[in-house]
């Protein structure tokens, strides 16, 4: 995570875009365009894609110690089919999540079941689980988005609508 935030902190610091401003001919209103930007490297793709593994496989290697401490570990069996349950929904949990954690003890499944992991119950867990499963058949496609406080002096003539314009590229 460190070296994903060094990375996005670099990009960031080389001032990656330019904002233009112009007004428009027809209605003198001030259009604010992206006069010029620079592609986030791919690296960032990579390691952004290595956060999110890391991050599903500790789930994963959650769910495991657990069995291996519960019921299942203790008769010997050898948890192969488990994993963090992380569903697409409520319903869709509520009829899979027991094969995903049998053998783990019923206190620990429980707290899983607090935790809500489906979307619309935890939806930082289901977003992590998707990303995940979208960077190991697709390149994620970063996009950084800067918020800045900016400041404007309108004069009494300008209405104080303006139009955004994204020149294409």
């Amino acid at each position: 995570i460190s070296d994903l935030q060094v990375a996005i902190r670099t990009f960031s610091e080389s001032h990656p875009y330019e904002l233009g401003a112009k007004r428009n001919p027809q209605t003198g209103q001030l259009v604010y365009y992206l006069a010029d930007f620079r592609d986030v490297p791919l690296d960032i793709s990579a390691i952004a894609g290595d956060v999110l593994q890391n991050l599903r496989s500790a789930l994963d290697h959650l769910a495991f110690q657990l069995f291996s401490v519960g019921p299942g570990g203790q008769r010997g069996e050898t948890g192969k089919h488990i994993y963090f349950p992380i569903f697409d929904d409520v319903a869709k949990y509520k009829s899979g999540v027991e094969g995903k954690v049998q053998g783990i003890a019923p206190e620990a499944i429980s707290a899983i079941h607090e935790v809500k992991p489906y979307k619309g119950g935890n939806d930082l867990l289901w977003c992590l689980s998707k990303l995940n499963n979208i960077d190991k058949h697709r390149l994620l496609i970063p996009a950084i988005v800067e918020y800045c406080a900016t400041s404007f002096r309108l004069d009494d003539s300008i209405p104080l609508r303006t139009l955004i314009d994204f020149r294409d590229r």
